[in-house]
């Protein structure tokens, strides 16, 4: 099993390791989430350069924010699979972004999506929660998951706009949560948030999904950030049969 590097008091992997455990979810469970996460992830590394924190480890907790997608089609169940699954491999750093870039406050209710999760999965998360004071962080990774879509950076007003039209509502508070959250780091940076992410065009992180995620969901039904199975199957079961090697058990 790997765990933590232990250096100084880092809990999070090295950025080769984290690359290597999103392709090895990607192969349990393919889908466009995959390509959101890249984007989240260079997002927080540029904020994290102009905002005074450790680009690498901004980069690393992007990137691994929705690990627990690796695990199947699930809503909040994302949030428990993640949290376990990097909490076994000693990542704690890791496993508490997992948690926290789905809440803008401690109120499990308020999260945006379907509750799909076991009593005891949200037992886990409502404790979690209450006893979790979100950091710098934590707030860098919501952000850049409020802007962040598979084919590039997106503007948070069109992602929201996104998320409240596939679950039919978003909550008010979480909307002005996160234009505060911009105008928070803007004033770190002083800097526009949209110029900090797209100074490197080449990289494929510019541009607005709003054209792409429409264009899918006409095309074939897909969810912008799921992807079913043609066969019908879903999540890991779809993925695992494709994938005979693929360790896709959930964590715990």
């Amino acid at each position: 099993m790997q765990r933590r590097d232990r250096e100084g008091d880092r809990m999070y992997p090295k950025k080769e390791e984290a690359e290597r455990l999103l392709r090895e979810a990607e192969k349990c469970n393919p889908g466009p989430w995959g390509d959101h996460s890249r984007t989240a992830a260079r997002c927080a590394e540029r904020i994290a350069s102009s905002a005074g924190l450790d680009p690498e480890k901004a980069y690393v907790l992007g990137l691994l924010h929705d690990i627990g997608r690796k695990f199947g089609k699930r809503h909040l169940g994302h949030v428990s699979d993640g949290y376990a699954y990097m909490a076994s491999l000693g990542y704690d750093d890791a496993a508490r972004i997992c948690l926290t870039h789905s809440f803008h406050t401690d109120w499990i209710e308020g999260y945006v999506g379907n509750f799909d999760t076991s009593d005891e999965e949200t037992d886990l998360i409502r404790v979690k929660l209450r006893t979790l004071r979100q950091d710098d962080y934590d707030r860098l990774i919501r952000l850049c998951d409020a802007i962040a879509g598979a084919g590039g950076v997106m503007k948070m007003e069109d992602r929201m706009r996104d998320v409240r039209n596939r679950y039919g509502s978003y909550d008010p508070e979480k909307w002005e949560a996160n234009l505060e959250l911009r105008r928070e780091f803007e004033r770190r940076m002083g800097r526009d948030l949209y110029e900090v992410v797209s100074e490197d065009p080449s990289e494929g992180t510019c541009g607005s999904l709003e054209k792409t995620g429409k264009r899918r969901k006409e095309e074939d039904g897909a969810d912008p950030l799921f992807d079913p199975d043609r066969s019908g199957k879903t999540g890991a079961a779809a993925a695992c049969d494709r994938y005979a090697s693929c360790v896709c058990g959930r964590p715990g």
